[in-house]
């Protein structure tokens, strides 16, 4: 066997004796210069300036966001019901490149930065969510988030196509 061989698999035996946490123990810290994401979209078969409209009002976040049971507006802020408490949202001013980047503050006070995206694409649109992990959050826990926002955008979807 050549020295080649042998160090590889010299060193495969070394990481496999390694205490590693389980996927879903695994957390990202605050130390970590990047989050790793999460980019769920969903194609929809609706013109995006028709799509952008109905997601750019904040008050239409209950007929597609499962987690906010109602929302209204307290001066700059939209504040959200929801069963974990009240959420706050900074949404964005409208503009014409389909940009819905908003700030979340949770009911812990912890603020979450949600970049959303319409994207023309032919006759429809695609939705584009991007998910951070964030620190204190295992995979497991992340991996959920993401199938919440899936199916989110998927009920987006249904909305819009129903609407034709």
């Amino acid at each position: 066997m050549n020295h080649a061989v042998i160090h590889i698999t010299w060193i495969m035996l070394i990481l496999a004796g390694c205490e590693h946490p389980s996927a879903d123990q695994k957390k990202i810290t605050t130390g970590t210069m990047t989050y790793p994401v999460k980019n769920i979209s969903v194609s929809i078969n609706r013109p995006a300036d028709e799509v952008y409209q109905f997601a750019s009002r904040a008050e239409n976040f209950p007929k597609w966001v499962a987690f906010v049971r109602s929302i209204s507006k307290q001066g700059d802020l939209w504040i959200g019901k929801t069963d974990q408490g009240d959420i706050q949202i900074k949404w964005p001013a409208p503009n014409a490149f389909g940009i819905l980047d908003h700030e979340v503050t949770l009911a812990n006070g912890q603020t979450v930065n949600n970049p959303m995206r319409v994207i023309a694409n032919n006759k429809g649109c695609e939705f584009v969510f991007t998910l951070f992990w964030m620190p204190g959050r295992t995979q497991a826990e992340f991996e959920e988030d993401a199938k919440l926002v899936a199916a989110d955008l998927q009920t987006l979807k249904e909305t819009m196509e129903r609407s034709e």
